[in-house]
């Protein structure tokens, strides 16, 4: 009974993501990054992020003007829910704009559509590059199931990008949490120093705990066909090692771009956060492909990736053709 325990044992740790240094050799082979590129380029990747990228910005704009009205006129909203808004704010008018006239309760809704179809597109296109990249036809389910899908996919989305920049991201666009700040009744009290210290420490893990769960499931679900097995977190990791990097460099470049005080420096502001943005979109298609290239380069034979690609030539004449022996024609007894 004891080696059948440690068996099972050994299958369920070995369901869980693995680091090891043989592991981490693969993020430096020279051919997996060659096979990345030349997918990149027959799928269009840079183009697709484009429209997501214009798509997800006109959802903000939508988006923050609809909650911003609402938020100071009909409903309370939390401070996390509005840390895209303000961002966008920022951005758009360095002091506060002075308050005007509100819109009405219809036009909010409306406006509140057209941000969240925005978003539904942008994600959507996202979800279909995701699945072509997988060699894998867009999912075949019910209009009902696949209008749920997107919706979640998006609602996902926007809850793991709200977490993520108002937990790490750049003091020039997020404030500091009110959540480290004790409000008392002559004033605000700083919160304790070992509270804020390790808030600065579990940070970084909180938001690449969340962002790492938010790619795992998209890879998983955006294909039609998956065989268990599949590396899975290979790219994930790799999503999550040049995000925390792009957006560390952002941080440094938008600190540094508010410390000149330029001339029209908000439009260079702007211009720097959208790339910014792309990248950080451009990643999730690059982590899935790298999956792919680890098998193609390595030669595993997985009947997920074993389909034809994409732009496949027509089958030749001479496929069609029945080749029979003498053996056929003469059967043995």
């Amino acid at each position: 009974m004891k080696p059948m325990i440690k068996s099972r044992r050994f299958r369920v740790l070995s369901k869980l993501p693995r680091l090891n240094l043989q592991g981490l050799s693969f993020y430096w082979q020279g051919g997996v990054w060659r096979d990345i590129l030349s997918h990149a380029s027959q799928l269009k990747m840079l183009s697709i992020a484009l429209e997501v990228a214009f798509l997800f910005g006109m959802g903000l704009l939508f988006g923050s003007f609809a909650l911003l009205q609402s938020h100071h006129h009909y409903i309370d909203l939390p401070s996390v829910s509005l840390t895209l808004s303000y961002g966008v704010t920022h951005l758009i008018f360095p002091t506060p704009p002075q308050p005007g006239a509100t819109l009405g309760q219809s036009g909010l809704i409306a406006i509140a559509i057209v941000a969240w179809l925005c978003f539904v597109a942008s994600c959507r296109r996202l979800s279909h590059l995701v699945s072509q990249v997988y060699r894998s036809s867009i999912p075949k389910r019910a209009r009902w199931l696949t209008l749920l899908f997107q919706w979640l996919i998006t609602a996902g989305l926007l809850i793991t990008t709200s977490l993520a920049l108002y937990w790490v991201g750049p003091e020039s666009l997020v404030p500091t949490p009110a959540d480290l700040k004790l409000k008392a009744a002559e004033g605000s009290l700083v919160a304790p120093n070992w509270q804020t210290t390790l808030w600065h420490i579990l940070r970084w893990p909180a938001a690449l705990g969340v962002v790492g769960v938010g790619l795992a499931i998209l890879y998983r679900l955006s294909p039609q066909r998956w065989q268990r097995g599949a590396p899975l977190w290979p790219g994930v990791g790799l999503c999550l090692a040049l995000g925390s990097l792009g957006t560390t460099l952002a941080t440094w470049g938008l600190n540094y771009i508010n410390a000149q005080a330029l001339a029209y420096g908000q439009l260079f502001e702007l211009a720097f956060v959208f790339t910014w943005i792309l990248g950080l979109i451009l990643l999730v298609p690059i982590g899935a492909q790298f999956n792919v290239s680890l098998v193609n380069q390595n030669r595993v034979n997985l009947s997920a990736f074993n389909s034809p690609p994409l732009n496949a030539p027509p089958p030749s004449f001479e496929t069609f053709k029945i080749h029979r022996g003498r053996s056929d024609r003469f059967p043995p007894e």
